[in-house]
């Protein structure tokens, strides 16, 4: 009875049904343990810590599962290269990835992979599957060329063994979209992310979620682009086919929350907040107000009331969802490092600079530890903190922490609108020590990368224009 539970959970986590499937693989668990069918817990043991740990979003819980595979592993006698291991090692990176905690991800796959290879040969199925896996390791690490190596490598693999229009192709090709659009190299994302589209549309249900999640990471793809009305229909139509699959179902939460960012983009405030709104409404339902996903969509309400001019709500939600991640992922999380950096941000606007600057240098020492030294993350911490120390007279600090940053966000593959703001920020303090000349170089390179990375910033492209007005105006006497 066990194992039939356990094809039906296999199936139900297929077809995206989250919640089912965890409820009849618990079921199978017990069943297999009180029969003594070690083999059998293992499996569903495996199981249950990917669903948990991943679309779930519950590492905490995932956890047991992972000790419980463990356990069975010992109990079978199971020599440390057996392909079992290698299932277990795998799930353990996804948990290591939900905890944020990226080195001890990108060690359990590694370890993964030594054994797939060795047992199943280089060019198998399930070695793409945990190829595929380093990868978005390397993304978050911003090791862009190696994510880049991986999916590519998985995908050759899969087109070779699967097909040309398989659903494991589909899904490669939807994860070579990400790395893609990592390197900002959006027309290629875009492309492949179309080829993974018509696949899972040819061979998936209309409501299945997997064409949910494709069109989420095309509409993140336009996006990028600036296309934001484009952006917006597909990022409303992954929302309605996630309604239409269930309207509890867990990815529905990042679809609204993609929602509401691209509303945000455009300047409808009133939109993105309502699509946040529900966004929290539909975690705090579903998964509970203590979900990491429900402190996401705090964090994106208060980027939208930050921008409203609402500080004190921007403050108090940019403060809950660090105390939600802090005690559901840790306090070393990355995403507890964005949230310092974005109370930081609404910190600055309230003049509170010494505690903005406290705020930012939290988050840089975060990410110095997770990330690698050229992520764009540990840049704009940079550029953060060379603000606040700017506001706060410190001048000197401020120059060495401003070029510090630019000698990041100057040299990443895609770089953020901050590129400008640093720029800017060391043209100000660059006059203010009397080196003018340098100062309005670096303003009117500041022009230049706003007017590329962010032309909707209207405003701010306006002051730095009028500054280098100002600052090359011939003296009258």
């Amino acid at each position: 009875m066990s194992s039939l539970r356990m094809e039906v959970g296999d199936a139900l986590l297929s077809l995206g049904r989250y919640d089912e499937a965890v409820q009849i693989l618990e079921s199978a668990v017990d069943e297999a343990y009180v029969a003594d069918d070690d083999a059998g817990v293992l499996r569903a043991a495996n199981l249950l810590t990917f669903a948990t740990a991943d679309p779930l979003g519950q590492p905490e819980r995932a956890r047991r599962w992972v000790w419980l595979a463990r356990v069975s592993e010992q109990r079978l006698g199971l020599p440390q290269d057996h392909p079992a291991r290698a299932v277990s090692l795998n799930n353990l990176g996804v948990v290591y990835m939900a905890e944020g905690d990226l080195r001890a991800a990108l060690g359990a796959y590694e370890q993964a992979l030594a054994i797939r290879e060795a047992t199943l040969g280089p060019e198998h199925p399930e070695v793409a599957t945990i190829l595929a896996n380093i990868g978005s390791v390397h993304v978050d690490r911003g090791d862009y060329a190696q994510a880049l190596e991986a999916q590519l490598r998985s995908l050759a693999i899969r087109e070779a063994t699967l097909g040309p229009d398989h659903p494991d192709v589909a899904l490669s090709l939807n994860n070579l979209g990400i790395a893609y659009m990592a390197q900002a190299r959006y027309d290629e994302a875009l492309a492949v992310l179309q080829r993974a589209l018509a696949i899972r549309e040819a061979v998936l249900a209309p409501d299945h979620p997997d064409i949910a999640t494709t069109l989420s990471n095309i509409g993140s793809t336009h996006n990028a682009l600036m296309a934001y009305e484009e952006a917006l229909a597909a990022h409303l139509r992954a929302v309605s086919i996630l309604e239409t699959a269930s309207p509890e179902h867990p990815d529905l939460v990042g679809a609204l929350n993609n929602v509401g960012n691209t509303y945000q983009s455009l300047g409808e405030y009133d939109q993105a907040r309502r699509a946040h709104e529900r966004a929290r409404d539909v975690c705090g339902a579903t998964l509970g107000p203590e979900h990491p996903n429900y402190a996401m969509s705090l964090n994106n309400l208060g980027t939208v009331h930050m921008d409203l001019g609402r500080l004190d709500e921007a403050l108090a939600e940019h403060r809950q969802a660090m105390e939600i991640w802090s005690a559901a992922l840790g306090k070393e999380h990355p995403y507890v490092a964005t949230a310092l950096l974005n109370l930081g941000a609404v910190l600055h606007e309230r003049g509170e600079f010494q505690r903005a600057l406290d705020a930012h240098e939290r988050a840089l020492a975060m990410w110095e530890t997770t990330l690698e030294p050229n992520h764009p993350y540990v840049g704009i911490a940079l550029y953060n903190m060379g603000r606040e120390l700017l506001a706060l007279g410190r001048l000197e600090d401020a120059i060495a922490s401003l070029l510090r940053s630019l000698d990041v966000l100057a040299h990443v593959d895609a770089p953020p609108p901050e590129l400008g703001e640093a720029r800017f920020a060391l043209a100000k303090a660059l006059w203010a020590r009397g080196e003018q000349a340098q100062a309005v170089t670096q303003a009117r390179a500041a022009l230049d990368d706003l007017r590329r990375l962010a032309p909707r910033r209207v405003a701010l492209i306006a002051e730095v224009r009028s500054w280098v007005r100002a600052a090359t105006a011939p003296e009258v006497d």
